[in-house]
């Protein structure tokens, strides 16, 4: 017979995953998910829904490369780099400092409040629900995308220019508004 879990209280969940932005600016990125849940009773498995929420400190630069300067597991460590040194022991308040510091990082924000599973069981289940909505990427456009939308600007002033003063013109020659006088036998204007 499987021995019966009596449960858990406290959950703290730390979740690597990947993520990539396809338009505009393209870029490859390791997220991570924190969430810290409690229970009044003992527990056998949690239910927690949210959504993932890009955060900038600064626009993305477009290139013609995806960016992968953040593709490395927030959880990684290189123990002979100057940041472990400085930060040992390691803990988990300054793994999560180190990656909230970055120029983009994805938030979990929690929707709903999570749901316990009080059943008895022979195992803890978590399940973790993550929802990505649509959302506005800040970037750097190219001078290539600059060029396009001032040559559009540049024609949309133009052209109805062109065309109110042309009709202006042809309105005042027509009616006779300003005053023209046909002079023959001119010489051609090559020889003038």
């Amino acid at each position: 017979m499987p021995k019966v879990i009596e449960g858990v209280r406290h959950i703290v969940l730390m979740a690597v995953y990947g993520f990539e932005l396809r338009d505009r600016v393209r870029e490859r990125m390791s997220g991570l998910v924190a969430v810290d849940v409690s229970s009044p009773y003992l527990s056998s498995g949690v239910w927690v829904q949210g959504e993932l929420r890009l955060k900038q400190s600064l626009p993305l630069h477009v290139g013609t490369e995806a960016r992968d300067i953040y593709d490395e597991s927030p959880l990684s460590l290189n123990f002979a780099s100057n940041w472990a040194s400085a930060n040992q022991p390691i803990s988990m308040r300054s793994l999560l400092q180190r990656y909230a510091v970055r120029n983009e990082s994805v938030i979990f924000a929690s929707e709903l409040p999570p749901s316990w599973d009080y059943s008895p069981q022979d195992y803890i289940s978590i399940n973790l629900v993550l929802a990505v909505p649509p959302q506005q990427v800040r970037y750097v456009p190219s001078a290539w995308e600059m060029l396009k939308v001032a040559w559009m600007q540049v024609l949309s002033f133009i052209i109805p220019v062109w065309l109110v003063l042309r009709s202006l013109k042809s309105f005042a020659y027509d009616n006779q508004l300003v005053d023209t006088y046909i002079v023959p036998n001119l010489p051609p204007l090559s020889e003038m």
